[in-house]
């Protein structure tokens, strides 16, 4: 099983590449395409995603975690680039 970010900062998507997490960059444009390509990975065990890209699409990263258990999805606080 594997874990991924979904992140806005450059610095963040650095950090965790270092540390083996795959990690997206995503913006308004592409967040839904990466979303749904995370969520499709049977690989996947954990979707971390930033509190600022959680608050602009948080009702669609709801209504996901609502409906379904895999993969746990966990908000965390982003970095300032």
């Amino acid at each position: 099983m594997k874990a991924k970010i979904l992140t806005d900062s450059n610095s963040l998507l650095t950090m965790f590449r270092l540390g083996a997490i795959e990690a997206s960059l995503v913006d308004e444009n592409n967040f839904e395409e990466e979303f749904r390509n995370s969520y499709k990975d049977e690989n996947l065990a954990i979707l971390i995603i930033t509190r600022s890209v959680y608050n602009k699409n948080n009702n669609r990263i709801d209504n996901y975690r609502r409906d379904y258990t895999m993969p746990l999805i966990v908000i965390i606080d982003g970095w300032k680039d």
